[in-house]
């Protein structure tokens, strides 16, 4: 049976320590796929130890280094925490050394585990990312000096793709110019988990969920729901708890904004109830990068709205504006043709034995 190191080498999470972002949601649907196929040991910091208990998930080794996510971080404590995810890279592929032959998985990736590759040497092991960007894009509008920024990124990134044996592109649309990649969503539809919240009454508001700070459009969104007065619910933690404030007072009272921890149970239950989820994504980025609440607002059948841009690049049916300024009531309404989109979608692209057959293939599982 084929071993693969399932590594979390970020460790992100809240100043109580409770991990944050993609991560905690993948990792257990990841291992409990792939464990009745292969040999699976899940390499994550010692702020992931809870969530892989709740799993059921007991083959783990512990990783040194976390990153704790503030609304501001000082210079040098954010040079520590590029460090230690360097650190925390070395270590996996010096235990998969000691074990012998083992593919590396990194499943929860940016930018600075391509840097790492660039400046190392490819191990002896085979390397598989998974990949939720097709690039570094800086937009036709951006300074110069971003637009040099993002060129230098992008071939760090391309030099670095020699030493990967497989990308798994999230994007359906995602090529790479020097890596062999396979196209897998990043998530599947699992009957127990989400059928049971397709059986809810929608109502007329939408929602804006996952973690808030100053890279998402925020303010934008909250100016836009207060011109259309359309409901709206904004509910994620805040890590600049002045943002908080600021989009709090900036808000009329068709907006809530609540500073909160949602587990996967409070989530999914405010994203199926609503007939709108808003992704206030900038769209020079999301636009060649795919989303994870986009794909369980598909499976909660939750129309997205964002830029037009932004559902072309993925792939996915929904309610698409220009600018902020151009949306409207009008175009909230009547939108049963683009459920019957969501529907087709959960039946094909998104069909779980579908994507199981094409992680068994990758990690060659049946030997």
């Amino acid at each position: 049976m084929n071993k693969v190191y399932l590594i979390e080498y970020q460790g992100r999470c809240d100043e109580n320590g409770i991990p944050v972002g993609h991560a905690p949601k993948v990792i257990s649907e990841y291992y409990n796929f792939i464990k009745e196929y292969c040999d699976v040991t899940v390499l994550a910091p010692k702020t992931f130890s809870k969530v892989l208990s709740d799993s059921g998930i007991d083959n783990t080794v512990i990783l040194p280094r976390y990153i704790v996510m503030k609304g501001q971080t000082p210079f040098i404590e954010k040079i520590t925490n590029k460090l230690g995810m360097f650190k925390n890279i070395k270590e996996a592929i010096k235990l998969a050394d000691k074990y012998g032959d083992v593919n590396l998985w990194f499943f929860n990736v940016e930018y600075y585990i391509m840097l790492y590759f660039f400046l190392h040497k490819k191990p002896k092991h085979k390397v598989t990312l998974t990949m939720f960007i097709d690039g570094y894009h800086a937009g036709e509008n951006a300074s110069i000096k971003n637009k040099i920024i993002n060129g230098i990124k992008q071939k760090v990134f391309e030099s670095a793709q020699k030493k990967f044996d497989l990308i798994i592109s999230t994007g359906e649309k995602f090529k790479y110019k020097n890596c062999k990649n396979e196209f897998i969503p990043d998530y599947y539809y699992i009957d127990e988990i989400y059928d049971k919240y397709n059986n809810v009454n929608k109502s007329d508001y939408a929602v804006c969920l996952g973690t808030m700070g100053r890279g998402k459009q925020l303010r934008e969104l909250v100016d836009t729901f207060n011109r259309t007065r359309y409901k709206l619910n904004i509910s994620g933690r805040f890590y600049d708890k002045e943002l908080f404030k600021e989009l709090k007072a900036a808000a009329n009272e068709n907006i809530t904004i609540n500073d909160t921890y949602l587990s996967n149970e409070e989530y999914l239950k405010l994203l199926s109830e609503a007939k709108y989820t808003v992704l206030p994504y900038p769209e020079n980025c999301y636009s060649h990068q795919t989303s994870g609440v986009m794909q369980e607002a598909i499976f909660l059948k939750t129309i997205p709205v964002t830029y037009k841009s932004i559902l072309d690049g993925n792939c996915c049916p929904g309610v698409g504006f220009e600018a902020w300024d151009k949306l409207t009531t009008d175009m909230l309404d009547n939108n049963e043709d683009i459920v019957d989109e969501l529907t087709k979608l959960i039946d094909t692209t998104f069909n779980k034995e579908n994507v199981i057959a094409k992680y068994k293939m990758i990690f060659d599982c049946s030997k």
